[in-house]
């Protein structure tokens, strides 16, 4: 079966199955999963949630709730925003090579006000 990470079209995330499908979410955020299967979507080892396998996978599916006014879906749309190669997220957003190596080793806490996240340390040192 066949995602789509998107906030815009996600490209440049890894994925991971519990089937052991894996790889990195395609130009037009898409990613393949089996049915059942929990996904597991990372950059660079930074964690962004793990949900069960679906057609469309937002940030609202990644942090585990329904409201889209949730202090967690607005940082992880914010950190997929802020790490665009281009800036542009109406264009789809593209996480290059160099950003998901700059987030290797990096722990993200999305449950943080909003107001706090963008002086986070680690967001700031790779966005």
């Amino acid at each position: 079966l066949t995602g789509t990470l998107i906030d815009s079209a996600v490209a440049g995330v890894s994925y991971q199955t519990n089937s052991n499908l894996s790889g990195l979410t395609s130009v037009n955020g898409s990613f393949e999963y089996r049915s059942g299967d929990q996904v597991t979507f990372q950059i660079g080892g930074t964690f962004l949630g793990t949900v069960t396998g679906g057609a469309v996978i937002t940030p609202i599916e990644l942090a585990g709730v329904s409201n889209t006014a949730d202090r967690r879906v607005i940082n992880i749309a914010r950190l997929l925003q802020s790490l665009d190669e281009d800036q542009d997220p109406s264009n789809g957003i593209n996480i290059n090579s160099t950003t998901r190596s700059a987030m290797a080793g990096r722990s993200i806490v999305f449950d943080v006000p909003v107001s706090s996240f963008s002086s986070n340390e680690s967001v700031l040192q790779v966005a």
